[in-house]
């Protein structure tokens, strides 16, 4: 993925999801426009200087738990809820797979009644739940394997490690199964969130030429490689019989 690619899909996010996005999500994306120039300079100097540095030092940028990408707050069965993103992109190069990808999408509740269950619940948990935020009712982390984990080497978990203030439901200590799926990134994602969350500023988010453009991009970068892998073994081409045992980070021995 190139810094021109990288830069236009957070200038895409911005432009196109700005009537469904919290008005500070702004801020968010131009920081990490900010920080994809920044970055990519700093490696660029250190490539033409010949330094050789481990760990190396990627470009690329981070959205953090601090300040995520806010979705504005939509009803779905009746239910307030509250869509938000955080992420980490980094590469080593132009045309490599990415360096880190890992992602979280969260789903907080904002109903009272639903944040926190007096038949369920300990009241330890009510004290620590922001009501104004909400409680975190579902997790998903979308993720690139790092060298050695077991796993699929593009996964999802339901869950992942969440932080304090979440509330989750789900116990921080169940990190496993990872799920084998797509590449995700933050072009890929919001279009998820946009078209289960907000369908009907999707229909018109979807046929915008600047969005296609990115997703496309996005699509050509990371799905085509990983679809062209299931293929071949599906067709019987590849080192292992299993797509499971393909698509594993380390592969078996």
């Amino acid at each position: 993925m190139t810094e021109g690619k990288v830069i236009r899909g957070l200038e895409a996010v911005r432009s196109q999801f700005g009537r469904i996005l919290e008005s500070e999500a702004a801020q968010v994306l131009e920081q990490a426009r900010v920080a994809v120039m920044a970055t990519k300079r700093e490696h660029d100097e250190r490539v033409r200087q010949g330094r050789k540095e481990y760990p190396p030092k990627p470009w690329g940028y981070q959205i953090s738990h601090e300040m995520p990408l806010r979705f504005k707050d939509t009803i779905v069965h009746d239910f307030w809820l509250r869509v938000d993103v955080v992420c980490e992109a980094l590469w080593l190069g132009e045309d490599e797979e990415p360096y880190s990808q890992r992602l979280a999408v969260r789903i907080w509740s904002l109903d009272g009644h639903v944040m926190f269950r007096e038949d369920w619940d300990a009241f330890g948990i009510k004290a620590r739940i922001n009501p104004e935020y909400g409680r975190v009712m579902l997790r998903f982390h979308f993720d690139r394997a790092s060298p050695g984990q077991q796993g699929p080497k593009y996964h999802v978990q339901v869950g992942g490690k969440a932080h304090p203030e979440e509330c989750c439901w789900l116990h921080e200590g169940v990190s496993i199964p990872r799920l084998a799926y797509p590449p995700m990134n933050l072009v890929l994602a919001c279009e998820m969130i946009a078209a289960n969350f907000f369908p009907d500023k999707y229909r018109r988010i979807r046929s915008d030429p600047l969005w296609t453009g990115v997703v496309r991009a996005s699509q050509e970068y990371l799905l085509r490689p990983y679809y062209s892998i299931c293929t071949d073994v599906l067709a019987g081409k590849g080192r292992n019989v299993s797509l499971l045992d393909e698509l594993w980070c380390t592969g078996w021995t």
